[in-house]
């Protein structure tokens, strides 16, 4: 995009744009007036905080380099998707679940991968942060509540503040399945896999850093903006749970794509 690294830094430490998990003054902009309550652990980042985080350079090590991993369903690495998935949401509540009526979450985002072209690893990785590895959204991910039987919803999609106000986060969450035809296990991941295929990873944020920094937009009316998370740490975060993931499943010696 040729973008001067100033002007970008400058844009992502709007206030309002970052954030970050510290109560480290160094690292908190405090002349930015906060959403989050003052007991918050959530910050307003520091334009130095922003300024380390949206360097690429800062993370070229074996770990890191995976946040700027693009996100498309890899055939070499084929083989090992599933039991990387696993290794991912295996210590989960949605995953014992399912795993304990007979349903192998790991294979199943691998195929919903596999058909809409995306990695499975980033699937498990945004469906864990999403619907977290507590029970505290089993009515989300079980299927069963009442009215809504046979609909999931793994991606938190619908559960808007406005609407957990007014509703609750299961209704929310469940409606938006519903009117979406998210019937069945394979169906409601599917669908959200498309979901974040169309409106994330073809619009240029194919990466997790892009996710996060949308400084490489096919639509430059979005620069700076449509950016999934608040959260300046979460593509360093992701990129050490792919790692990871990668690591246990012996896959690291695999090509992978960068975009950088």
């Amino acid at each position: 995009q040729g973008l001067d690294f100033n002007v970008v830094v400058s844009q992502e430490s709007k206030c309002g744009k970052s954030y970050i998990e510290t109560n480290d003054p160094n690292y908190i902009d405090t002349s930015c007036k906060s959403d989050y309550p003052s007991t918050s652990i959530w910050k307003p980042a520091s334009y130095g905080a922003v300024r380390y985080y949206v360097d690429p350079r800062n993370f070229f090590t074996e770990r890191y380099i995976f946040m700027f991993e693009t996100l498309s369903f890899e055939n070499a690495l084929g083989d090992v998707y599933a039991s990387a998935v696993r290794s991912v949401i295996k210590g989960t509540s949605f995953y014992k679940y399912h795993l304990g009526i007979g349903n192998d979450l790991g294979q199943i985002i691998t195929n919903a991968g596999k058909n809409i072209g995306v990695s499975p690893i980033f699937i498990g990785s945004r469906i864990l942060q999403e619907i977290g590895a507590s029970s505290s959204l089993y009515n989300l991910y079980s299927g069963v509540y009442p009215g809504y039987e046979g609909y999931y919803n793994f991606y938190n999609y619908g559960v808007s503040d406005s609407c957990a106000v007014s509703s609750s986060p299961t209704v929310c969450g469940l409606e938006y399945a519903k009117s979406a035809g998210w019937y069945g296990l394979e169906s409601a991941i599917q669908g959200g896999v498309q979901t974040l295929n169309n409106e994330w990873i073809k619009v240029g944020q194919n990466t997790r850093y892009l996710q996060k920094f949308n400084v490489s937009p096919t639509d430059s009316s979005k620069l700076y903006n449509h950016q999934y998370m608040t959260n300046i740490r979460a593509p360093y975060g992701e990129a050490s749970t792919a790692y990871n993931s990668y690591r246990n499943a012996d896959a690291l010696n695999a090509n992978f794509t960068f975009s950088i």
